[in-house]
């Protein structure tokens, strides 16, 4: 080895701090990426193989009459279809947590059994493992479910379960409280089940779902039809998997952009210190490309050194994440590796292509000039002459050396802001999701639902007056407006004197008696539809192809679910219903058993696992701010050793004519206290401008948004955190500062 790469390498090892927290970035960055990308293949390739190997379905459906044996084998001969009669009942356990029982599927949803087998009496069940894992559960204990008694046979995952929400219409998944269960037909009927619904899957080749939905009319009227695409619990899973994708690259490479920007900032030093040797080096002989490849030992040796940790610290951390994701989606882990080699790949040859490539090119131009020039003394830049004559009329002598100093690295302030911003957002976006969901559970459920139950029939009823609560009307429609694709929504027909919503716009004016000559659309479908008040939409029902254009007349802050309220008599009349009829009410009186009942919304169900979500919530919270202290720290203490090493002379002048170390701290090292204030507060409305774009743009996949705010205390502690890592590594620079002797001074000179 030459003593060119010998004297760069013991740089180095002096400066280590710097080149180490620039390799640090390097590291955070490629551990997001491998840790995120392993985990997110390896649940995406244990989905797909689960979707196809256990036969996931494609659609289900319930009707107004139950069908036979016989008119189903019809269906699947002329169709191309196989179809399933699937029975299912509720019932409670320990008294406050409900399984779902299901008959054991045959041809579809057919469960993948992690332990054990499943049942065969009428006193066996088979539960779902993740609640069975939730609640301590074991295959061969015995429990009382529904004020029976079951034997627990084994454990299972259903591919239709796979986010398993209680209701169709809830947001989050509970698997502490919900649980599922396969029993015998003849096990489930002593539960007092409802009546049957029907659960399908395409056979390979051509199909028309038209003609099959025409088929099951003449049967029996179809009162709802859900595709697979359309059901939370099997598309949810999909959504996540494409949101954590477009996460796991765009974090990962700011950070590497981050990075890469501070070893130009480290390189363009070492070559302004080395200017001379690099001038006599040429002077002697040596060719630019010679010590262009001496110096980009630098980037290289940060580049690797940061990757190499990154994946191998990436690979073991995904493990526990993989686990995490299929406990939090109830997914069997059947690919435990998923990651593409040619990630691997990347994930050393895109930092390494970034750091070389922005090294080449600041080492180029420096060792591309004359040695005479090199030879001569740096100089001085024109932005300090253009700078004099403000500074000179400051009559502090300590302010006029601050502005001095922070005018003669403009880019390191640049750097700083974005470094800052960065972090900022990181922080934000915890702070400002924890918070959302307290604005989303206030608005939607405790301001907008002045009811406790919701109660969906599988029949019409009419209304004779006699109806607790208030009643409503529901079809399911398709909504156009222009460029865009057609979305699926729930159309409410309600009364205009009801009590049980309270549809309000943001400005908490009433929306209700607005529902006599338009329509009001939640905070979902106006974000999902790109409308707002006074755009026209128009809807067309699926039950009859009948469209109407609707005005908008306001939007409800209402922040889940794709509701839509328009007159009930207007929807009665647009879905060819009696005129007084009804399909549902919002009461608070608790239904009885009723087997016309299709579904019951509890209120309060769906508060409790909302707010389920502030525990996970709080870990994020933790990991953000952990990141963000970091990163702000890292980039802040390479900052100010730079500033350290650039004015040894200074500072060893200062302490000459008398001034203590922490008054020369405060001239030379706090000097960035405004810029990182500024940047913080650039930092807050960028997060939350690029958290509503994100809702925005998810809100046709996940079914609801969060309200974007911050409350003033999440403001003040992010304040507080992002200036604790300013002065943190303020701290550690002074321990640098203070070691400057007095001789360095003449040292300089002497040089």
């Amino acid at each position: 080895m030459s003593n060119r790469y010998k004297a760069i390498i013991r740089e180095m090892r002096q400066k280590k701090w710097q080149y180490g927290g620039t390799s640090l970035l390097i590291f955070l960055a490629v551990l997001l990426y491998i840790m995120l990308s392993a985990s997110i293949s390896a649940v995406e390739n244990s989905n797909i193989k689960f979707k196809n190997d256990y036969n996931q379905e494609d659609f289900h459906f319930y009707t107004s009459s139950p069908i036979s044996g016989k008119e189903i084998d019809s269906l699947q001969k002329e169709h191309g279809v196989r179809l399933e009669k699937r029975l299912s009942a509720d019932a409670l356990y320990k008294g406050s947590k409900s399984i779902r029982f299901f008959n054991v599927p045959k041809s579809v949803n057919i469960p993948f059994l992690s332990k054990g087998k499943l049942p065969s009496k009428p006193d066996e069940l088979a539960l779902s493992a993740i609640f069975a894992k939730q609640n301590h559960i074991k295959s061969g204990d015995e429990l009382t479910v529904g004020g029976k008694q079951w034997k627990v046979t084994g454990l299972f995952y259903l591919p239709d379960y796979i986010y398993s929400l209680k209701n169709e219409s809830d947001l989050v998944n509970d698997s502490n409280n919900f649980g599922l269960a396969l029993a015998t037909e003849k096990g489930i009927s002593g539960l007092g089940a409802g009546s049957p619904y029907y659960i399908g899957e395409w056979d390979k080749g051509h199909h028309s779902l038209k003609d099959l939905k025409e088929g099951i009319s003449t049967i029996s009227p179809i009162i709802k039809w859900v595709n697979a695409k359309e059901n939370s619990r099997i598309s949810y899973i999909d959504s996540e998997i494409k949101g954590t994708k477009s996460f796991t690259t765009t974090l990962p490479i700011f950070i590497s952009i981050i990075a890469m920007m501070m070893v130009v900032i480290l390189i363009r030093r070492r070559l302004d210190t080395q200017r001379k040797q690099i001038g006599t080096q040429l002077a002697l002989g040596y060719r630019p490309d010679e010590l262009i490849r001496a110096y980009l030992i630098y980037p290289v040796v940060v580049s690797l050194s940061g990757s190499i940790f990154g994946i191998a610290a990436g690979a073991v951390l995904s493990i526990p994440l993989t686990d995490y994701y299929t406990t939090f989606f109830n997914l069997p882990v059947l690919s435990r590796w998923g990651i593409n080699p040619l990630q691997w790949i990347g994930a050393i040859a895109i930092p390494l292509v970034l750091l070389m490539g922005s090294g080449f090119w600041v080492i180029r131009k420096q060792v591309r000039q004359s040695p005479i020039h090199l030879l001569k003394p740096a100089p001085e830049k024109k932005k300090i002459k253009k700078n004099r004559k403000p500074v000179l009329m400051m009559k502090s002598f300590k302010n006029r050396f601050r502005i001095r100093m922070l005018s003669k690295n403009i880019g390191r302030i640049l750097y700083l802001t974005i470094g800052i911003c960065f972090a900022t957002i990181l922080l934000m976006y915890g702070f400002i999701s924890m918070n959302s969901i307290d604005v989303l559970i206030n608005k939607t459920y405790k301001e907008s639902m002045n009811y406790q139950y919701g109660v969906y029939y599988q029949e019409l009823k009419e209304n004779d007056g006699q109806v607790d609560g208030d009643v409503f009307s529901i079809a399911e429609a398709e909504v156009k407006t222009a460029g865009e694709a057609p979305k699926k929504i729930q159309l409410y027909g309600v009364d205009d004197g009801m009590k049980s919503i309270s549809l309000r716009d943001e400005n908490g004016r009433s929306l209700n008696p607005s529902t006599d000559d338009g329509i009001v659309l939640n905070k979902v479908l106006a974000y999902t539809l790109h409308v707002k008040k006074g755009d026209s939409i128009t809807v067309k029902l699926l039950s009859n192809s009948k469209e109407k254009t609707l005005t908008v007349k306001g939007v409800a802050e209402m922040y889940t679910g794709t509701a839509a309220y328009l007159d009930r008599k207007e929807l009665n009349g647009l879905a060819q219903y009696p005129k007084n009829a009804y399909l549902g009410k919002w009461t608070n009186e608790k239904p009885g058993a009723d087997s016309s009942i299709l579904m019951v919304e509890n209120k309060q169900d769906m508060m409790n696992t909302m707010e389920s979500l502030m525990g996970p919530m709080r870990y994020s919270i933790f990991i953000m701010a952990g990141l963000a202290f970091m990163i702000g720290l890292i980039i802040i203490t390479l900052i100010t050793n730079l500033i350290v090493d650039e004015n040894m002379g200074s500072i060893s002048l200062l302490k000459v004519i008398g001034y203590e170390d922490s008054t020369i701290s405060k001239l030379l090292l706090n000097i960035y206290t405004p810029v990182v204030l500024i940047a913080y507060l650039i930092g807050v409305p960028a997060a939350m401008f690029s958290i509503d774009g994100l809702m925005k743009s998810m809100a046709s996949q996940t079914n609801y948004v969060l309200p974007v705010s911050v409350n003033p205390i999440m403001f003040i502690l992010g304040f507080v955190l992002i200036f604790a890592s300013y002065y943190t590594s303020i701290l550690f620079s002074r321990r640098k500062l203070r070691k400057v002797s007095l001789q360095e001074v003449l040292k300089r000179q002497e040089a």
